[in-house]
């Protein structure tokens, strides 16, 4: 009965180990973008509405920066949408190395991207989009045996002491102030 039992412990032991991996891949499906292996739309508005939460609750500042790629549908309609598609992921990983351990940074659609980050003021946030929006201008692009130029527009929204905000509010400025940008010439803060 003994080495019944120990081999039921392991067969149940072997089980739950194949679930929590299969858990954690599902996970990582639900939760990412597979091109560019950010936080996708769902989970970066999640996580944006916990911090705005916490900030409410911790009376401090967040500031989410929303961007996205001046003249995208150019570089699709001239060189194909997997150059678009290696472009998209090489502007990740580019916006990616101006992100601290508790930011995030999502895709949120075609070329859109959104970056949550808590405790952190307009001015401070304006400074990251900044120095995300000239890596990008400064990068090079080789798309099909092509250097092109890609640049993007950004608009940053912060709320602070506001217990009215929640995160769609907080976008929602965000997108104005994009909009902005891009009527005022594109590849600007």
């Amino acid at each position: 009965m003994t080495l019944f039992s120990l081999i039921f412990i392991v067969f149940l032991i072997f089980i739950v180990r194949k679930q929590l991996k299969e858990s954690k891949t599902l996970n990582k499906l639900a939760n990412t973008d597979t091109l560019t292996e950010l936080a996708n739309r769902r989970f970066v508005f999640a996580y944006g509405e916990s911090k705005v939460n916490l900030a409410k609750k911790n009376h401090q500042p967040l500031a989410v920066i929303i961007f996205d790629v001046d003249y995208f549908k150019t570089v699709n309609d001239t060189y194909g949408h997997s150059a678009g598609d290696i472009a998209l992921i090489s502007i990740a990983k580019i916006a990616n190395e101006y992100v601290r351990e508790h930011d995030i940074l999502g895709r949120i659609g075609g070329e859109e991207f959104l970056l949550v980050l808590p405790e952190t003021s307009a001015v401070k946030a304006s400074a990251v989009g900044q120095r995300i929006r000239r890596a990008i201008e400064e990068n090079d692009f080789f798309i099909k045996d092509q250097h092109i130029r890609i640049t993007a527009s950004f608009g940053v929204s912060c709320c602070h002491n506001n217990p009215a905000a929640n995160i769609n509010d907080i976008i929602s400025a965000a997108n104005t102030a994009l909009r902005e940008a891009k009527t005022q010439g594109r590849n600007q803060v």
